[in-house]
């Protein structure tokens, strides 16, 4: 009999020894800044913080701005040639207004000749 074929051999795999690995302690978490105990030097570090903060933030509103702006554009070239369009992606298009809009908006909306007439009536009734 093989090694591998007697059972007395080869141990129950359920009791070998399986210890877990450890697990990774916590860190503490850091305290809270004492703001009226800053010296000059933490002072300035702090405002310098602040200010690549408020850098970054302009930027990324610059940069969201200028793709709300393409968007606007070509959603306005879309509205001004719908004959270009196909009428289903209009019918899409008005449905999504219509769904995210607010009532007053949606009434707006509604009532703008490029709406497809087809609409289905629960897009219609928020109008």
């Amino acid at each position: 009999m093989t090694e591998e074929a007697n059972p007395q051999n080869n141990p129950d795999p359920r009791k070998a020894d399986q210890t877990q690995p450890e697990k990774p302690r916590r860190r503490k978490k850091a305290p809270p800044i004492d703001f009226n105990a800053l010296n000059d030097r933490d002072n300035k570090l702090l405002q310098s913080i602040a200010t690549t903060g408020a850098r970054v933030a302009g930027r990324q509103q610059k940069v969201r701005e200028g793709q709300l702006n393409a968007m606007k554009d070509t959603l306005a070239d879309i509205l001004v040639e719908p004959d270009n369009v196909d009428s289903r992606s209009m019918t899409v298009l008005f449905k999504l207004m219509l769904a995210y809009a607010t009532p007053a908006n949606a009434k707006k909306i509604a009532s703008t000749p490029l709406c497809p007439p087809d609409l289905p009536e629960p897009y219609r009734h928020r109008a």
